[in-house]
């Protein structure tokens, strides 16, 4: 639910731009906010899934695929907290499909 209100409170440009670094920060502070740690920092997730545009998110699966050899949504099955920003993926990936 947290992270369902903080999506609907923080404006994002929902561009088709994309910065590559931001991308690459952005899925290694996943990787340590989640893979790396016991336990997990959840406001690494809820930040940048609720500030980052569709294609953002689309980038960052890729880039975290890229660096890691892992999938993004298969390791965010691993938390409960992580359910909800699983949900994101989905609908990113499906909406840049659409939009392309």
């Amino acid at each position: 639910m947290q992270i369902l209100l903080a999506y609907l409170g923080v404006p994002r440009n929902e561009g088709p731009e994309v910065d590559p670094s931001a991308v690459t920060n952005d899925a290694r502070e996943l990787y340590r906010a989640g893979e790396k740690r016991v336990g997990t920092d959840e406001r690494a997730f809820i930040r940048i899934f609720t500030e980052s545009s569709r294609a953002h998110l689309v980038s960052i699966a890729n880039a975290y695929q890229h660096m890691y050899a892992r999938s993004l949504e298969k390791v965010m099955l691993v938390s409960n907290f992580l359910e909800t920003p699983l949900i994101f993926l989905p609908c990113a990936n499906q909406a840049q499909k659409i939009n392309k």
